[in-house]
Order: structure tokens, then sequence, then C-alpha cells
């Protein structure tokens, strides 16, 4: 395969900022030399076309980055006449770095890295690690696998399997269309607040974690491991662990809660593949190509999909 490779080095304040867009390909950024922003990007010719797609890599006077892969909007390449070569990019950023990261079909690797991070993609798998700040992931179609996240989380995803290992996150936000959510982390002041229209929710608390659960749902069940009371209510059900504490709140269309705060490792947690929505696939697919094409936007995505049955 013929590559093109472009290398840049930049100095950069701190904290620094960045910001990534990919159309194909892939995304490595982990932690460097402080006060440095180095990039490396392999452009695979035979894979598109090489003329028309071009990597841009442009300072502002406040020493912000911004690298891009540019593509012509009028080029054709919906239509499959033409399209953007694969574009792989390797970055090392100081570790107090600001990052927004959008990307089309690519996946995704982050780590090491701390300060206010935005990821959002249409296809591709995520993953994410030893990451400290406040961190928002936005996903359409693809799986997100992270560990050791510290300071909040906050996660909305279309369609693909979320699953968090080893964290001590203050608080957490998820909001699923269709996927499980595995969710292992010390509780801090919370809330937590679990959201989904299908897919199954485990979480995994330390053993003398003291927390308040509240669950509500139209058919789902609620397992919970031993030492804790149970309630049930005209608007759903309420687990109280160690005499209660910090709040959980999940909602769920149709989803079982598994709770566990045992002292079994996350590897025996097995969270199981994608769960389907009740929708035909035909009318799912065609919202995630439209999506993939740019004509509809990932919040107007979200409220159709949740109107299929």
């Amino acid at each position: 395969m013929t590559e093109e490779t472009q290398e840049r080095t930049f100095s950069v304040p701190s904290p620094a900022r960045l910001e990534l867009n990919n159309i194909h390909g892939s995304v490595d950024i982990q932690s460097g030399d402080e006060g440095i922003i180095r990039v490396t990007a392999v452009k695979h010719l035979d894979s598109g076309d090489p003329q028309r797609t071009q990597i841009e890599m442009d300072q502002a006077k406040d020493g912000s980055l911004k690298v891009q892969t540019h593509y012509p909007e009028n080029a054709g390449w919906l239509f499959n006449n033409s399209r953007p070569c694969k574009v792989d990019y390797s970055v090392r950023i100081p570790s107090s770095c600001s990052l927004i990261v959008s990307v089309v079909t690519c996946s995704v690797h982050i780590s090491g890295v701390s300060e206010h991070i935005s990821v959002k993609t249409v296809s591709g798998p995520m993953d994410l690690s030893d990451i400290d700040g406040n961190l928002k992931v936005r996903t359409v179609s693809g799986k997100i696998k992270a560990e050791t996240l510290s300071g909040s989380l906050q996660v909305d995803t279309v369609s693909g399997t979320i699953q968090i290992l080893k964290s001590n996150l203050e608080r957490v936000t998820t909001s699923t269309i269709s996927g499980n959510l595995l969710l292992e982390t010390n509780l801090d002041s919370g809330p937590y607040q679990i959201k989904s229209l299908s897919g199954n929710a485990i979480l995994k608390f330390p053993q003398n974690a003291s927390c308040t659960i509240h669950s509500s749902s139209i058919s789902s069940k609620v397992i919970n491991s031993p030492q804790s009371n149970r309630g049930y209510g005209r608007r759903g059900r309420k687990i109280i662990k160690n005499g209660g504490g910090t709040m959980i709140h999940h909602r769920s269309i149709s989803g079982n809660l598994h709770v566990d705060s045992g002292q079994a490792s996350s590897e025996e947690s097995n969270i199981p593949d994608e769960v389907s929505i009740r929708t035909s696939p035909s009318n799912r697919q065609e919202i995630l190509d439209r999506i993939e094409a740019g004509k509809l936007s990932t919040e107007d995505a979200l409220q159709m999909l949740a109107k299929l049955k």
C-alpha cells in the first residue's frame, strides 16, 4: 500500500488545546512531552482520492491547534464516484490538554490525558484509558471500552455496548438507544444517571459502597446482590445499600438492571453484545446511513430511533 506521511511539531501553551477531525482511518492520541504537540499523519494513497484528500494543520494565535482531513463536499464520494483516503493520525500531547475529536468512520484511542475532552464518532470502536477530567462521548455506532477514568463522564450513544472498568468517577450520565452498559466505579458525590431505550445495565461498586438506587422501567427486572433492601412503588423500584447514600437513577423502556457490589473481578462480569431495539433493521440502517452521509444530525437520529417500534 502506497503511503504519504506528514510529521509536524508544535509548541503549545499550558493548558494546550487540540481539535482533530478525520473522515476515515484511525486516531491515536497519547500523552507525551509538556509544551509540545507532535502529529504524524499517514495517508493511504490507494484507499481513495489522494488529490482531493488534504491533511491540514493550523495553529491559531492563542496556540490552539486544529488538525483535520479535508475533502470537498461536492466531490461526489457519497455516490461512490470518489471517496476520501484513509488517514491514520498518531498524536502526542501534553498530559494537560483539552481535546475535541470528531470522526466519521474511524477507530479512536485516547490515553493518559486530562482537562476537557469531547469525542464524537459516527462509526468505529473507541478505546479510552487513564483519563482525568470532564469527558463527553457521543457515538452513533460503535463499541466503547474505557478503564481507569476519573472525574466526570457523559455518554450518549445510538448503538453499541459501553464497558467502563476500574474507574473512580465522581458523576456519570449515560443515555443509550440500543446497547448494553457495564459500569465499574467507586462512588463519589454523584449523581449517577443511567438512561436507555433498550439494553441491560450492570453496575459494579465496592462491597462497602453506600448508595440509593431508583429504577423505573416499562418492562425490565432488577437483580441485586445481597446486603441491600429493596422497595417497590408505583414509580418503580428502590434499592438501599449499606444504609443508603449516593443517588443512582436508572430509567429504561426495556432492559434489566443488575447491581453487583461483591468482590468478583471485572473479568467475571461478561457484558453481552448489542441488544437490538424493536424496529425493522432497514429503517434503523437508513437512519445510520443518513447520519454518515451528513444528512441527519445525531440529535435528530436519537429522536427518530426512539419513536421506532
